[in-house]
């Protein structure tokens, strides 16, 4: 590695975000929450007490004992005693920097997106009945409950506490602890540790070898016995217990254990393995800013290889899920069989290009100058139109008032109200744009406009998409 080359700073920033310090070097030593921090013992020199001190908000360690410190890249220098550009390779393996040669940059991309064909007739991969064989809720065993019972937030009486293990291969799983949290969104909350075999015995850690996707071989088994010319969707989940649930009604899934390129890039290989032509993966991030960052690593991973990605937001689906919801919550509001159906539906009306799903999820840039965000022309023209359209969450069909009678709510395809939200863009002077963005816009006005009951509407009650 040459001494002049040089990384851009803003791939290194790219990587900070996508792995949080606290999880990278909870991945290495145990680490405990005390307040706002993580502790615990340093891995740099001998010590009983912990010492070593873990900052998510400033992304930076600190032993207060040996007066080791630095950022994730210097933690993994001198945890592997590796160069800083080996550490970078740690993270991301797709790296190749030479000279002044950089072949990848996560950066935003704000030029015209590329474009990529998604075939609008595609199916998810469906079971031919539920499965339920999904990893069962355990108690917590001795050399478990020592592990995880020093973190802070874990609870005190053992009781409460239930382990799952999640097996990606023969050498290697995660085990999941969790407990009720009545101050959770969702009730519950969780700890979650990777094992790897080593020498015969289970230790904590990812270790040396790549990790597989979760539930890859059964995607993989079912993908191969699809006929050659099938369009074929592949759904991406967060979390194993989400790949488990979908399962359970009948759906593949598959999920990560390394959200960054090389974990995204791995995966890829394995669907392009299969021989066939038409597979679109589609990634249903968790109703949250962790989720959000893994779907642009996601999409901007396919992208690089032209490998066809939709990203589907969780308020697509369920416009009122909680924040950090996930499709759990999405189940057990509408039920497995409508679920699937607003899924499918995503897949032939997808998010194109990442530089349209990072402006909509905020965020300073060039296009933003020139053009109001999808997210803010979204709720203008929901302002605007709010006694003209309406989106009927029991039909799933878009409604135009007085289209075609005085007085009475008409249907409208999806397709029509995009050309008619692409005029409205035109008499605002709105120009240069993608046809995604178009796309966002109409996403974000369904989400204002949206009635779950039509009370208010009588003359819909009979009128059909």
């Amino acid at each position: 590695m040459s001494s002049t080359t040089v990384i851009d700073p803003k791939v290194i920033e790219a990587l900070k975000d996508a792995n949080p310090i606290e999880d990278v070097i909870g991945q290495h030593i145990n680490l405990k929450r005390v307040g706002k921090d993580f502790v615990g013992l340093c891995p740099f020199h001998d010590e009983k007490t912990p010492s070593f001190n873990v900052s998510p908000s400033k992304q930076l360690y600190n032993c207060f004992g040996c007066g080791e410190g630095g950022d994730v890249f210097t933690f993994l220098q001198k945890h592997f005693n590796i160069e800083f550009f080996d550490a970078v390779k740690k993270l991301d393996a797709n790296i190749e920097i030479g000279g002044e040669k950089q072949t990848r940059t996560p950066k935003k991309t704000k030029g015209t997106p590329k474009q990529i064909f998604i075939p609008s007739n595609g199916k998810l991969i469906q079971q031919p009945e539920p499965v339920w064989d999904s990893p069962k809720p355990q108690p917590v065993t001795d050399e478990n409950w020592r592990l995880i019972s020093q973190e802070e937030k874990v609870p005190r009486d053992r009781r409460q506490v239930a382990q799952i293990i999640y097996r990606y291969s023969e050498t290697q799983q995660v085990r999941r602890f969790q407990w009720p949290a009545a101050d959770k969104p969702k009730g519950r909350d969780k700890t979650i540790r990777p094992f790897y075999l080593n020498a015969g015995k289970w230790v904590p850690g990812i270790g040396e070898t790549s990790w597989p996707a979760y539930g890859l071989s059964e995607a993989i088994d079912f993908i191969s016995n699809q006929p050659d010319d099938a369009a074929i969707n592949v759904l991406m989940v967060e979390g194993e217990s989400n790949v488990e649930i979908c399962r359970e009604m009948g759906l593949v899934a598959v999920s990560l254990k390394t959200w960054n390129s090389e974990g995204v890039g791995s995966f890829v290989k394995s669907l392009q393995s299969t021989g066939k032509k038409i597979v679109v993966l589609g990634f249903l991030h968790d109703n949250d800013e962790p989720g959000i960052r893994k779907a642009v690593v996601v999409k901007e991973a396919c992208d690089e290889v032209n490998f066809p990605c939709i990203l589907i937001n969780p308020k697509d689906i369920a416009p009122n899920i909680i924040e950090g919801g996930d499709i759990q919550e999405i189940i057990a509001e509408m039920g497995p069989e409508e679920t699937i159906k607003r899924l499918e539906k995503q897949f032939s009306n997808p998010t194109v290009s990442v530089a349209d799903f990072e402006e909509d999820g905020g965020g300073d840039s060039p296009t933003k100058s020139k053009r109001p965000s999808a997210d803010a022309m979204g709720r203008e023209i929901a302002e605007d139109y709010r006694n003209r359209l309406a989106f009927n969450n029991e039909t799933l069909c878009w409604y135009r008032y007085e289209a075609d009678n005085p007085g009475v709510w008409s249907p409208e395809t999806e397709e029509y109200i995009e050309s008619i939200i692409f005029q409205i863009l035109k008499s605002k002077g709105i120009a240069d744009f993608a046809p995604s963005y178009v796309t966002n816009v109409v996403k974000i006005a369904r989400h204002e406009l949206i009635e779950r009951k039509w009370s208010e509407k009588p003359a819909l009650s009979y009128l059909l998409c």
